[in-house]
């Protein structure tokens, strides 16, 4: 599908060709403030990307390398992204997945192990998580590759939804992370790091657009995903001392799986519909550079955050503009 997506992705790839046709056109400029103002701005900007993407990478980058002594823990792993992942990092050749899902991932190899746990009963997920850990430790490995990418949506008016869901939602998108982070983590931290200093250990969290820009209808689940927005930012301080530590969120939009198939995007050309299988490349590409921050995608999702503080008018404007609101029904239930 052609989309603002693909204009960007090729400006990129031929980033340094535009910007030498650039330069150069700068000469030809009749003015040489003007020319040398635009010139300025150009290299400042490339410059600033540079820099960028270099601060969000390790210093060595070959510790973060996905290999054979990998182990990887994927939540809600046996459909969808979850799926698309597990086979990603089998393709990379780490030596062992975990999938934590409610159903079995249909996936013939002997590295996928497969528990079944419903990730929202925190009883049950934390004795999962203390039993795969025990398991590791026991053949002197431990998880390197942990994302928490289980969840479910609702559709309902917060007036309407029932109590039990509310807090199924909030369970299973919200604190089941924060249950498996502090059981990882503290692991790590506590039992890897200090006999193997240089020993990685690198998180994703899944998120969404929606938490930063809510829909009608979608409240509690928007809540539950901006709650994902606010652990991160905190949490990536708060290992900030521990750069063998890599932590990644990932904020997509309307994803090619079955959760959203029943919303018919509209303005497809600004806002495209993301190729789950392709974000799951993505995902593992991140992870082998050992990257760290926020992925959004597509090109639209890097924005949303800003239009929150825009006057009202004008959010309302963008919310109309994008039809974001009459694409979700209130089920009352």
């Amino acid at each position: 599908m052609f989309s603002i997506d693909v204009i960007v992705e090729g400006l990129g790839k031929w980033c340094d060709v535009i910007l030498v046709f650039a330069v150069a056109f700068c000469f030809y400029l009749p003015n040489i403030w003007i020319s040398t103002i635009v010139l300025l701005t150009l290299l400042a900007i490339r410059a600033f990307y540079s820099y960028n993407e270099w601060y969000k990478r390790p210093k060595n980058r070959l510790l973060y390398k996905i290999g054979d002594s990998d182990v990887a823990l994927v939540t809600g792993g046996s459909h969808g992204l979850g799926l698309e992942l597990v086979k990603q990092l089998l393709v990379q050749g780490v030596s062992r997945v975990y999938v934590i899902d409610v159903s079995a991932p249909e996936v013939d190899d002997p590295r996928v192990f497969y528990y079944s746990c419903d990730v929202g009963q925190e009883a049950d997920l934390k004795r999962t998580i203390a039993t795969i850990i025990r398991t590791l430790t026991d053949e002197n490995k431990n998880i390197s590759i942990l994302i928490n990418n289980a969840g479910v949506r609702n559709n309902g008016a917060l007036l309407h939804i029932s109590d039990k869901k509310i807090h199924d939602i909030f369970n299973i998108n919200t604190f089941s992370q924060i249950w498996i982070l502090r059981a990882v983590l503290s692991h790590h931290i506590d039992n890897i790091l200090p006999k193997n200093p240089s020993k990685r250990l690198s998180v994703v969290s899944l998120s969404s657009v929606l938490g930063s820009l809510a829909p009608k209808n979608l409240s509690v689940y928007s809540a539950t995903k901006a709650a994902i927005y606010s652990i991160h930012e905190s949490l990536i301080q708060e290992v900030s001392h521990l750069p063998q530590i890599r932590i990644l969120l990932v904020a997509p939009g309307q994803l090619t799986t079955t959760m959203f198939s029943d919303v018919k995007p509209s303005k497809a050309f600004l806002a495209p519909l993301v190729d789950h299988s392709d974000l799951a490349r993505r995902i593992v590409d991140k992870i082998d550079t050992g990257d760290t921050g926020v992925v959004a995608y597509p090109f639209y999702a890097n924005f949303l955050p800003a239009i929150r503080v825009l006057p009202m008018s004008i959010q309302q404007m963008c919310r109309w503009f994008s039809e974001m609101d009459e694409k979700v029904g209130d089920d009352k239930s």
